[in-house]
């Protein structure tokens, strides 16, 4: 989902006369109402840009293009593509558009960059080594990248919940939605706990929204 379509289904709730929240949003909110407060109400916060942002994009990015040339092409295909140079090319792009947003400043450095699309291209040869215990074509068709959520509240039926799903496959006839996360800190039980409540709340409004 690029930037204008984003721009473009925010838009389309304002339209509809409605306000939209985001999971991201919600997450804060559960964390902090004051941060929240002041960040969404009063619009005090302040947006920094990090490498850490610019790293998870990229990857994301990589990994969804994977998978598309996947089901749609062939798993060779896929495999055979250059990835380090993708990935390369995909940090320079998501890291050129931060220092737009960022008024020109830069916040990273050549090496700090080149470290990270080295940990990157480990993470996608041990991805694409370890795919088809994740990723397989046998019965299995994929419904959509990024693909959104624009739904009602059960709460409020002016607000909508609004968010953009990574990965959707049909599944030997069941819904599967996946949500790519890159981390530094590896994932304990708690915090998969903690970030599926992303997951179930695109489970819960996209069965709402595609009944």
């Amino acid at each position: 989902m690029n930037y204008q379509e984003t721009k473009d289904l925010y838009n389309q709730v304002y339209k509809m006369g409605k306000t939209s929240v985001s999971y991201s949003q919600y997450n804060m909110f559960k964390r902090c109402p004051k941060q929240w407060q002041l960040q969404y109400q009063e619009k005090k916060g302040k947006w920094e840009p990090t490498i850490y942002n610019v790293f998870g994009n990229a990857m994301h990015e990589c990994i969804q293009l994977f998978l598309e040339t996947m089901y749609t092409e062939t798993v060779k295909k896929a495999e055979a593509m250059e990835w380090p140079s993708i990935l390369t090319e995909t940090m320079k792009k998501e890291y050129s558009a931060e220092v737009k947003k960022n008024s020109g400043e830069h916040f990273s450095s050549r090496e700090e960059l080149t470290e990270f699309c080295k940990q990157g291209v480990a993470i996608l040869d041990e991805f694409i080594k370890k795919r088809g215990q994740y990723f397989t074509k046998k019965k299995t068709e994929l419904l959509g990248i990024e693909l959104p959520v624009l739904a009602e509240t059960d709460a409020n039926s002016k607000v909508v919940l609004i968010g953009f799903m990574d990965v959707v496959l049909k599944e030997h006839g069941k819904i599967k939605i996946i949500d790519i996360k890159t981390a530094t800190t590896g994932w304990t039980d708690y915090k998969k706990k903690q970030e599926g409540d992303q997951l179930r709340l695109y489970k819960k409004y996209s069965s709402k929204q595609f009944k």
